[in-house]
């Protein structure tokens, strides 16, 4: 599967699935992302609803620190944001999402504050909200120019470029003809 070009990712949705993120039944997805060091992102939310609190992800994130873990909506709600910060801060290998269905005035530019830039990774929420409103909240942020360069698509580019995708991601994403389409394919997407 991740020896084709446009898989480059591992999403899980806990709350969808009905299972917590930090079920033993993930274990074999946490184990095969981290040997081949492929970035996962998981739906995350604040109030946790049981399934997909970012402390949980924390726990995983804990027991498999080659493991790219990126928190969907770095919590969600404000205060789940600012537990996916503290996790974030606590652990290394976690990194936060900017994409949320609520906008929170400023949520960007403290994740930038507090876990650092190298840890934020531009999300879409696609499908569920405009992405105008998305790469504003980033665009607009009161953050140095470069920490948006980087979470723009800098640190997803570097997360992709360790992993063991049996492809070059990188020199396929900048070919000729390549296109936001393919590009949003060739990182997964950040929803």
């Amino acid at each position: 599967m991740f020896a084709r070009p446009g898989v480059a990712m591992i999403k899980v949705h806990p709350s969808f699935h009905a299972y917590p993120l930090d079920g033993p039944a993930y274990e074999p997805v946490w184990v095969f992302a981290e040997r081949r060091r492929i970035p996962v992102i998981s739906h995350t939310w604040g109030e946790g609803r049981g399934f997909d609190h970012p402390l949980q992800a924390e726990r995983v994130a804990q027991k498999h620190p080659r493991l790219p873990l990126i928190l969907g909506h770095a919590g969600g709600s404000p205060a789940g944001v600012l537990a996916a910060i503290g996790a974030a801060k606590r652990t290394p290998n976690l990194y936060l999402d900017t994409g949320t269905s609520v906008i929170v005035r400023g949520a960007t530019e403290l994740q930038v504050k507090e876990a650092g830039a190298d840890r934020v990774l531009f999300g879409s929420d696609c499908s569920y909200t405009a992405h105008p409103s998305l790469v504003g909240k980033v665009a607009y942020a009161r953050i140095p120019e470069a920490d948006k360069e980087r979470v723009l698509g800098r640190n997803l580019a570097i997360l992709l470029a360790a992993a063991d995708l049996d492809f070059n991601v990188m020199a396929w994403i900048t070919a000729p003809g390549a296109t936001t389409t393919s590009v949003s394919a060739a990182t997964g997407g950040t929803q």
